[in-house]
C-alpha cells in the first residue's frame, strides 16, 4: 500500500523512511512499561482535641530585694526574788527513840523538827497519805527536808499543786555526800498555809508556794551537819 502511495507521490519517497521510523518509534514506547510516579503521602489530619495546647507566656514576677525582720528585745522576766532567811531555827527537843503509835511528848514546834521519834524512817518520795510524825522527825535527824503540802490552802487544782511540788524536788536533784535524794511530800491538812519546808531544828512556813523557794530550801538544809546529827547517813 506504501508502494502504490509513493508511485502516485513521488515527492514524497523521501519522508517514507521516517515515518516508518517515527511508526516504529512509537511502538516500542507502546510497548514499555510507564515509570513509576512518587506521589507525595497523603496528608494526615490530626484532630483538634489533640493538639497541644498553647500555653501563654507570663513573665516571672520580679524578685523583692530581702529585707531582714527586725524584732524588738522583748523584757527579760523580773528576776526570782527569795528570802535571804528561810524560816527559822527550832531548838533541838531531844533525840529519843519511842515506839511506834506512842505519842512524843517534848515537841516544841508544828510540825516537829527534833524530839522523840520512831526507830524506823520513811522512804524518801512523794506521798498522797499523812504520815506519823515519828517517822519523819528520824528522818529529819539523817538530815532530810520534809516537804508538808496542804492543797486546801492554796488557789490552784491540787493535782497540779502536787505535780509541781514533785517537779521541783526533782530539780533539786539528789543529795552530793549519799547520792540519794532525801526529800519527803506529804499532805498535813491541818496547815493553814499551803507548804511548810522542815528539816532537823529548823522550819520555814511558806505563804505561798515556789519551786525555786523549795530548791533553795533543799540546797540549804539537806544534809547540813550543822543541824543534823547524822547527816551523812542516806
Amino acid at each position: 500500500m506504501m508502494k502504490k502511495f509513493a508511485k502516485k507521490h513521488p515527492s514524497l519517497k523521501l519522508l517514507l523512511p521516517l515515518i516508518a521510523l517515527s511508526l516504529g518509534a512509537l511502538a516500542c514506547a507502546t510497548l514499555l512499561p510507564s515509570p513509576v510516579q512518587t506521589l507525595p503521602p497523603p496528608a494526615t489530619t490530626i484532630p483538634l482535641d489533640l493538639l497541644p495546647t498553647l500555653i501563654p507566656f507570663i513573665p516571672p514576677t520580679p524578685t523583692q530585694p530581702f529585707t531582714p525582720e527586725i524584732i524588738e528585745p522583748t523584757a527579760s522576766p523580773a528576776p526570782v526574788t527569795l528570802p535571804t532567811d528561810l524560816g527559822e531555827d527550832i531548838p533541838v527537843a531531844g533525840a529519843d527513840h519511842i515506839q511506834e503509835g506512842v505519842q512524843a511528848t517534848d515537841w516544841n514546834s508544828d510540825p516537829p523538827t527534833s524530839g522523840q521519834h520512831y526507830g524506823q524512817w520513811a522512804p524518801a518520795g512523794f506521798y498522797d497519805e499523812e504520815i506519823p510524825d515519828g517517822f519523819l522527825v528520824h528522818n529529819m535527824e539523817h538530815g532530810y527536808v520534809i516537804v508538808y503540802y496542804n492543797c486546801a490552802a492554796v488557789d490552784m487544782d491540787c493535782e497540779a499543786f502536787k505535780t509541781a511540788i514533785e517537779a521541783a524536788m526533782a530539780a533539786a536533784g539528789n543529795d552530793p555526800n549519799t547520792n540519794t535524794i532525801k526529800i519527803i511530800a506529804a499532805p498535813r491538812p491541818t496547815m493553814d498555809n499551803p507548804v511548810t519546808y522542815a528539816s532537823w531544828g529548823h522550819f520555814y512556813k511558806a505563804e505561798t508556794f515556789s519551786p525555786d523557794e523549795l530548791v533553795l530550801y533543799v540546797q540549804t538544809y539537806r544534809s547540813n551537819a550543822d543541824y543534823a546529827p547524822e547527816a551523812s547517813l542516806p
